[in-house]
């Protein structure tokens, strides 16, 4: 790497076996070092530093073409809107110089509601989760940002693991309650409102993902959800076949979900029949919720999708699921360090 004069400016150049693969001009010579110290950074770190001095304009085409394969219809079509409504400012940004400072003038840029500033958001983060995972670049520049006004999760959350849910997890009607509720990341209100026409059916007959479309919370009259809230949720292997069967026989307009003897489900009745108190080891039905959004995040599903799979009106409050991730990375690294040190 070579910081030079080019007339009254300062030029660093990136090299890589003798190729000069990327340059940046600069007004003095101070910012021109900052940069090019900043990409050894990440030329060590395995940074694709190529990538990573290109516009923001030339990843949008093949990130657009990444969603359209992993996300609904209606998710590829706001991200297209969105991506074709960026401002010509950030638009011509190097994705590299592209920093959380900028994402909150991009916000503030915005007119209209929270919920207009909190989707673009919601975009954006994809689109830096999905270059992060590309190593184009070392931090999704989204993280940390919050609309005003947007909820976080609170303290309290307790998710179990999916090996858990399936431990604690009973033969029957209840059992399949728990496992759906836990790998679906749907409210208690929403499971129970789920008719048979939600859920989206392959040509095999297997349930391949449900719409989420109304609540129905124990005590209070079903009401139609609105947002982000509105949703299709995929299903996993384990969640798909329990749907599946519970589709046999029923009507369009059929509850998936109902008592044993046929009623409308009642979450107290469910706590007392599976013996919850004794079964969850203090968690609540809510913690089932949580459980997807850790686990997605987990096994590496990026921030924004787990957001709307989860109908999350801003993709700040799933950030806040990241510090159940990284603490219980932390106690892998405590206890492997702990077997290592009790070794003679």
């Amino acid at each position: 790497m070579t910081v030079a004069r080019a007339g009254s400016k300062w030029r660093t150049y990136i090299y890589d076996g003798g190729t000069a693969i990327a340059t940046q001009t600069f007004d003095n010579p101070d910012d021109a070092r900052a940069w090019e110290r900043r990409m050894k950074r990440q030329l060590a770190a395995g940074i694709d530093v190529v990538g990573a001095v290109k516009q923001v304009q030339e990843w949008l085409p093949p990130f657009l073409e990444h969603r359209r394969n992993v996300v609904a219809a209606s998710t590829l079509k706001r991200d297209e809107g969105i991506c074709a409504s960026l401002p010509a400012w950030l638009r011509a940004h190097r994705v590299c110089d592209v920093t959380p400072e900028v994402i909150s003038r991009l916000i503030d840029s915005i007119s209209g509601s929270p919920g207009t500033k909190q989707r673009t958001l919601i975009t954006v983060a994809a689109f830096f989760s999905w270059l992060e995972g590309l190593a184009v670049v070392d931090r999704n520049p989204v993280r940390g940002i919050r609309i005003p006004g947007t909820n976080a999760i609170g303290a309290a959350t307790n998710p179990f693991s999916w090996q858990e849910v399936k431990t604690i997890a009973p033969e029957g009607p209840y059992g399949d309650v728990i496992i759906v509720l836990a790998y679906t990341g749907l409210r208690w209100g929403e499971l129970k409102a789920l008719r048979a026409r939600d859920v989206v059916i392959d040509d095999d007959g297997i349930a391949t993902a449900l719409r989420v479309r109304r609540s129905a919370s124990d005590g209070f009259a079903e009401k139609e959800l609105s947002g982000e809230k509105v949703r299709e949720v995929p299903l996993m292997q384990r969640p798909a076949l329990i749907i599946s069967r519970r589709l046999r026989g029923l009507k369009p307009d059929d509850a998936v979900f109902a008592a044993p003897w046929g009623g409308p489900l009642n979450l107290s009745n469910m706590r007392r029949s599976v013996r919850w108190d004794e079964i969850s080891g203090g968690r609540r039905i809510q913690d089932l919720h949580h459980t997807a959004a850790y686990e997605w995040l987990r096994k590496g599903v990026d921030v924004a999708t787990v957001s709307a799979w989860l109908g999350h009106a801003s993709v700040a409050t799933t950030e806040a699921y990241l510090h159940l991730v990284s603490t219980d990375e932390e106690r892998g690294l405590v206890a492997m360090l702990d077997e290592c040190s009790a070794k003679p």
